[in-house]
């Protein structure tokens, strides 16, 4: 997949930007606050519809607006053309796609059309911070591998925001029955259990690709590995419907403790990722720089298998994090990306680019303050033709 052209309006301090992407290896340089983040943010709109930064698109649109406009034209790896706009507007409060100028009702069944990997400064927390942080990696990861899993998701969430609703009544009104409950827990051990089983099948296949990975990053005698843990008592291999009843079972257990928080106390929305390094945990026993081999070879991994499951090259999107790797990472990190895709990379500092492959067509542009001036640099190979 190829980004050639991206149009914003409105969007952050961009009041009124357009690009072209004719190289595989693009790069933003400039200060921090000057805007480059809010084109990759831009790009990410346009492939998974949100931002990797903000928590609400109202906080998108550049202030004094009414709303922001995102436009994208792409190109597949086959050859086949297709464009993308997103627009917010705040008096609606929602958003509206379109897909080569028709719109797009349901944001699930887009995804994964135009995929992309994003690896920014703040995704260190997927190693050292909280399980949300490895549940969301997980979840964009299969969402855009599988429709069927973020369908499943997104109707997961539904159900669980409903079964709150009346947990928070019953604590309200001190009472507990089960009545109302059972619908909904039926429904949530129903969609839940097919959600454990796909992330259960999902990190066996994925196993072998971090391995891989890492191998290229790191310089040997360490052995990643990936497991899952459950907030349900599960047996490993077990099949899907008893995956269920144990969900099922967990859930009519935990009744008196799910009333008295008001909440959900188990489930997959509450599961565990954890990483290990030669059989100890990541998050507690890794070095700085084991943690950010382990972040790298993940996002990697995650380019490789995306690539192979949907039969197209994810766009890439790395936020400030090339220049805090040292340079075995780096150069690992640009080399499989440089031979595999197309690439767009932000900076304060441009001297990382002297890593690029000689091979490599790259597009610099110099942001300051929303205004870009762009230079286009031919690949060794083509100049030496010259």
């Amino acid at each position: 997949m190829i980004l050639q052209s991206l149009v914003l309006k409105n969007f952050r301090n961009h009041r009124s930007t357009a690009l072209e992407f004719p190289a595989q290896f693009n790069a933003f340089i400039g200060d921090n606050g000057q805007g480059k983040t809010s084109i990759l943010e831009a790009i990410a709109y346009l492939c998974l519809t949100k931002s990797f930064t903000a928590q609400n698109d109202i906080t998108v649109v550049t202030l004094g607006e009414e709303e922001f406009h995102v436009a994208g034209e792409f190109r597949s790896d086959l050859g086949a053309p297709s464009s993308v706009e997103i627009r917010y507007r705040r008096a609606e409060g929602k958003k509206t796609l379109q897909m080569n100028r028709t719109p797009v009702d349901s944001f699930a069944s887009f995804i994964g059309i135009h995929p992309a990997v994003v690896l920014a400064s703040d995704h260190e927390q997927i190693t050292l911070g909280l399980p949300s942080a490895r549940r969301r990696f997980l979840d964009v990861l299969l969402s855009q591998a599988r429709r069927s899993y973020l369908e499943d998701l997104v109707a997961y969430r539904r159900t669980l925001r409903n079964r709150n609703r009346i947990l928070f009544d019953m604590r309200e009104r001190r009472s507990v029955g089960t009545e109302l409950l059972e619908p909904w827990d039926e429904q949530l051990s129903t969609i839940g259990a097919r959600i454990i089983d796909r992330r259960l099948r999902f990190l066996t296949e994925f196993q072998p690709y971090v391995e891989d990975s890492y191998r290229q990053i790191a310089e040997g005698g360490e052995h990643p590995a990936l497991r899952y843990a459950p907030s349900i008592c599960v047996a490993e291999g077990a099949p899907r419907e008893e995956i269920q009843d144990a969900f099922r079972s967990k859930l009519r257990d935990g009744l008196y403790r799910d009333t008295a928080l008001g909440r959900t106390g188990a489930g997959p929305h509450l599961d565990e990722l954890v990483f290990l390094l030669n059989d100890l945990e990541v998050r507690q026993y890794a070095s700085r720089g084991q943690h950010k081999t382990f972040l790298v070879a993940l996002k990697v991994a995650e380019f490789v298998y995306l690539r192979e499951r949907l039969q197209e090259t994810p766009i890439v999107l790395f936020d400030d994090v090339i220049v805090e790797l040292d340079d075995r990472r780096s150069k690992a990190l640009i080399d499989t990306v440089c031979s595999l895709g197309q690439a767009f990379v932000t900076a304060t500092d441009g001297r990382f680019l002297e890593k690029l492959p000689a091979r490599v067509e790259m597009k610099e542009f110099e942001i300051v303050n929303g205004g870009i001036k762009a230079r286009t640099v031919e690949p060794e190979a083509d100049r030496e033709r010259a």
